[in-house]
């Protein structure tokens, strides 16, 4: 079907069974691999956020915070091999717009808690919760898999509480938002292969 797209002009319907079957597509390669980077995140993500935790609560010394910059360190270069070895399929345009949406958040945390760490006093935790949290919920909204979807929306929703507490206290929320968004859905779609492969 796509080969003969590229010779003539599909019609409306054809389109949209075009657009259903690569959405399908998607879904299926996400089954079957998507789940360990979403592990793997969320589970660096506790054991730094309950580090941190525990630094800041033994030393008072705010600079241990500068140890989140390790994440995308340990976590890119891991995720790219998982990446490698996952579904050996073409990848698609839903793929690459899942690829961008994560690879645009990232770069805006990072810049942002950057910012923050430097120049600004602003609430890093909450906007990165959120901007997580909304990455996860467009990727759950692009691949039409509702767990993760509902997932990253909770992690939205409870994100405003890092506003309200108080000091080292708040990376314990942190680290149960990255349970709530990265763990459950990863294990999820780590489910869902078992079941479809």
């Amino acid at each position: 079907m796509i080969n003969n797209m590229e010779d003539r002009k599909i019609n409306e319907k054809e389109s949209l069974e075009l657009i259903a079957q690569m959405i399908r597509s998607t879904q299926n390669k996400l089954a079957k691999g998507s789940g360990r980077p979403f592990l793997l995140f969320g589970y660096t993500s506790v054991v730094f956020a309950i580090a941190i935790w525990f630094l800041l609560r033994i030393t008072g010394v705010w600079q241990w915070n500068c140890l989140w910059f390790a994440i995308p360190l340990i976590f890119w270069p891991v995720a790219a091999r998982i990446y490698k070895n996952m579904v050996a399929d073409k990848t698609t345009y839903v793929d690459r717009i899942i690829r961008y949406i994560w690879v645009l958040t990232s770069f805006t945390i990072i810049i942002a808690c950057g910012f923050t760490l430097i120049f600004i006093q602003m609430e890093s935790l909450f906007f990165t919760a959120l901007l997580l949290g909304m990455s996860t919920a467009l990727t759950g909204l692009v691949v039409r898999i509702r767990p993760v979807t509902i997932a990253g929306i909770a992690g939205m929703v409870i994100s405003p509480a890092a506003l309200w507490l108080q000091d080292e206290n708040r990376l314990l929320l942190f680290a149960v938002i990255f349970v709530l968004v990265f763990v459950v859905p990863g294990h999820i779609l780590n489910y869902k292969s078992k079941t479809i492969g």
